[in-house]
């Protein structure tokens, strides 16, 4: 039996967000089906809590639908996790957080972990919610890079901020890496091979955790 799951993306279109769209359609199992997709009336990107604001009654209403589409999990393509509590009180399907899942992989991969921002912007609203999920005691640090989310596709410039972020990171006393926006995932291997910890990409994080709940509950019944 396939198991059909959801990919929020909580922004206005999937045209910048293309190579995400693929590697998230390629994360699934042999036996899962990936359906990404956006919200016409979202923000361009998510970087703070006021586009958080206004992601958020949007994502609710398009997770509301989910179950009645045939999809057995859900999953919020964003480390800022636009309307998750809200989303998750809508559906009686696993609806399953980008940060919450990367924070938990994390969690099995190694002792503390630094979470890399694209910018500053973003490092209080994630500081939150680190602290709300009761991981903050394993953080090493968080780091920013000097990109906006919109800037993600600059691969070369991307891949050397990421480096010297993530070498602070490690000198800080982390020993797993988690990209802290999911517009980073295509650069989960290459920062692997330049640094040589795990490197969590936290969208596809959330598919595998998504596919496990589905799977869990289907040993269940």
């Amino acid at each position: 039996m396939t198991t059909r799951i959801k990919v929020v993306m909580p922004v206005s279109s999937l045209e910048f967000f293309a190579p995400q769209v693929k590697l998230r359609e390629d994360t699934g199992g042999a036996a899962v089906a990936i359906s990404v997709v956006a919200l016409g009336g979202g923000p361009p990107s998510i970087e703070d809590e006021a586009a958080v604001l206004q992601a958020a009654p949007l994502v609710v209403e398009e997770v509301a639908k989910s179950e009645g589409q045939g999809f057995d999990a859900v999953t919020i393509d964003c480390a800022l996790e636009p309307g998750l509590r809200a989303a998750k009180e809508v559906t009686r399907l696993p609806v399953v957080g980008a940060a919450e899942a990367a924070l938990a992989l994390a969690s099995v991969c190694g002792d503390t972990f630094g979470w890399i921002t694209p910018n500053p912007k973003g490092v209080s609203a994630t500081l939150a919610r680190i602290r709300e999920k009761g991981f903050w005691p394993r953080m090493a640090g968080i780091r920013a890079m000097d990109l906006h989310v919109l800037e993600l596709d600059q691969q070369e410039v991307v891949l050397a901020q990421l480096t010297e972020v993530g070498r602070q990171l490690l000198l800080d006393g982390a020993n797993v890496l988690i990209l802290g926006c999911t517009g980073m995932g295509h650069m989960a291997e290459p920062l692997t091979n330049v640094v040589g910890v795990p490197v969590i990409d936290a969208g596809s994080a959330a598919i595998k955790l998504a596919e496990a709940a589905v799977a869990a509950s289907a040993r269940k019944a």
